[in-house]
């Protein structure tokens, strides 16, 4: 059985200053103190691009991009050294395993980036989600090609033949 307890009293709580030997002494009055940090503020450009847009339009080829897409991932069913997504299982060898894709096919960018003015026309394979974060955000392009034992640069001028073999316009200028 439960016994009725009476709910303790609130107390208020007293609050104390800081330790301090006196009041704080202003150097200088407000304003000019607002004036002398307005003068270190940094002076920022205004921005150079605007939000959501693409910093190259001119090196995007929407109509290649939707080519790429369209492929399956160069790691299909591929044997490689580590794990590139979860769903990857692992084979007979020691760190060997087989790739299984996860998530959306995706354009990847081989050697320079989009955010660095890479063009699409030649630079991108397709790779699914988990593998193009692999090659982007864990590995880096040297451990990656190592792991997969792919060489991309020549993936990417491929897709790049094929695409302009089958009448699709290169909107970027030769290299």
């Amino acid at each position: 059985m439960i016994h009725p307890v009476p709910k303790p009293v609130k107390r208020p709580k007293v609050r104390k200053g800081l330790k301090r030997s006196g009041p704080i002494r202003r150097v200088m009055p407000l304003e000019d103190a607002w004036r002398v940090l307005d003068s270190l503020r940094i002076q920022r450009s205004p921005m150079t691009r605007h939000p959501g847009k693409s910093r190259f339009p001119e090196r995007r080829n929407d109509e290649y991009r939707a080519f790429i897409r369209a492929h399956e991932c160069l790691l299909q069913g591929a044997l490689t050294i580590g794990r590139m997504s979860y769903l990857d299982e692992r084979t007979g060898s020691r760190g060997v395993f087989r790739h299984h894709c996860w998530g959306r096919i995706e354009c990847a960018h081989v050697e320079a980036t989009q955010g660095t003015g890479g063009y699409d026309v030649g630079e991108t394979v397709p790779l699914c989600h988990a593998a193009h974060h692999a090659l982007d955000q864990v590995l880096g392009p040297a451990e990656w090609a190592q792991a997969t034992g792919l060489d991309l640069s020549d993936r990417a001028q491929g897709f790049a033949v094929e695409y302009v073999e089958r009448g699709g316009k290169v909107l970027c200028p030769a290299k």
